[in-house]
């Protein structure tokens, strides 16, 4: 049976509370989320932050978690850990909450995933998803083409914003690896002329996630 994928999952980033300035809430009170699917909300959460305002220790997640036609109310805690960045500040994590065998999974994790069919928010390792890449992986367009392409496009982005020079040079070496495959992508994938007359010109925007040009 082919394993879900965490594209199709909903998903809770920490790193969106965190840039949003989620965490800084008022604790103790009910704040609700929404997912969408363009201006149409798909799915809703309700949370709780737990502790100090600004510093808190955990959140409360209060959802509907639907198994077919069946709905279960669901309503748990999940432990909040910061750790100190190099340049200052703090980056905040959950930790998982899941079991594996039998086992307490207590991984840090950025990411929590809720599948189709699933009814907690656990980590991608809990809820044994891949990623649609993964699937892709042996074709000569993506392995070629659009793995390069996205390694290029994320490495300029990290290339603009890094003030560590390491982290200059590596993306500055990401961005000349992936140069070199498209290059050859291009000689031997003749159909993706259009794409290289494209890249040419400047247009630097990444690929669709079906290979079109976004």
């Amino acid at each position: 049976m082919a394993k879900s994928v965490v594209e199709d999952a909903l998903q809770l980033d920490i790193l969106y509370f965190q840039q949003n300035r989620l965490l800084s809430w008022a604790p103790d009170i009910v704040h609700n989320l929404n997912w969408h699917r363009g201006e149409k909300v798909i799915s809703s959460i309700g949370f709780t932050l737990l502790g100090e305002q600004g510093r808190p220790h955990s959140i409360r997640l209060n959802y509907d978690a639907f198994l077919g036609q069946d709905k279960y109310p669901c309503g748990y805690t999940v432990t909040l850990v910061p750790t100190s960045c190099n340049y200052g500040g703090v980056r905040w994590w959950f930790i998982c909450p899941g079991w594996r065998g039998g086992i307490e999974c207590r991984r840090r994790c950025r990411i929590l995933y809720l599948p189709s069919g699933a009814i907690y928010f656990v980590c991608r390792r809990c809820h044994e998803l891949t990623y649609d890449s993964t699937r892709k992986t042996g074709s000569l367009f993506y392995e070629l083409i659009e793995r390069p392409m996205k390694i290029r496009d994320k490495s300029m982005v990290a290339l603009q914003h890094s003030r560590s020079p390491r982290r200059q040079t590596r993306a500055l070496q990401r961005i000349r690896w992936a140069e070199r495959v498209l290059t050859s992508g291009f000689l031997r994938l003749p159909s993706t002329r259009i794409l290289q007359l494209r890249l040419a010109s400047g247009e630097t925007r990444g690929l669709g996630r079906q290979g079109r040009w976004a």
